[in-house]
């Protein structure tokens, strides 16, 4: 199932990034985001691969020491090296298929 590897950003969360995936479109996912929180989220990347939830897996379990605790799939780091991490792992894991 090919879809997007995203990192969405809001606002009212500085130094935290949602890192999800997604089989539509980023900006879409980003409207549709329930948070609670009022202001909207921005995509700040987004990746296509083969394998969207594994990619996930595999960059959630890299940060879970770095979980915001507001929700499971939000991480206290910074926009860049989020990029960079998912960015890396797509590389990895793509060798790998």
């Amino acid at each position: 199932m090919t879809g997007w590897v995203y990192g969405l950003v809001n606002e009212a969360l500085p130094g935290v990034v949602k890192i999800g995936f997604t089989t539509v479109c980023p900006r879409r996912r980003a409207t549709n985001t329930k948070s609670g929180i009022n202001t909207p989220f921005s995509v700040e990347f987004a990746y296509r691969t083969p394998v969207p939830h594994f990619v996930e897996k595999t960059v959630h379990a890299a940060l879970a020491h770095k979980k915001s605790g507001f929700r499971r799939e939000y991480f206290k780091i910074g926009k860049r090296t989020a990029r960079q991490l998912v960015r890396q792992t797509i590389r990895e894991i793509h060798i790998d298929l």
